[in-house]
């Protein structure tokens, strides 16, 4: 297990929580069972593959969530350009 899949499950609860929003409510929004989405939250099984992780370290890149909607989207998207 990577570090950054630990962080991106950590980031994803830590959103849950600030939304006030369950696992059980994100997994009926999903169409998973709540176990399913406990197993993708909670298993040592990592959201990205080993592969994706190497491309990202191998680059120096770092993957971050951030809301859909954010300033910070919006600003990182405007430096894109």
């Amino acid at each position: 297990m990577t570090d950054l899949n630990e962080k991106l499950k950590r980031e994803i609860k830590a959103y849950l929580v600030k939304q006030g929003k369950s696992q059980r409510a994100l997994a009926a929004e999903l169409n998973l069972t709540p176990a399913a989405l406990g197993n993708v939250l909670g298993s040592k099984r990592g959201l990205l593959t080993p592969n994706a992780v190497k491309v990202l370290d191998a680059l120096g890149l770092e993957l971050i969530a951030v809301p859909k909607d954010s300033a910070d989207e919006k600003e990182y998207t405007r430096a894109q350009a």
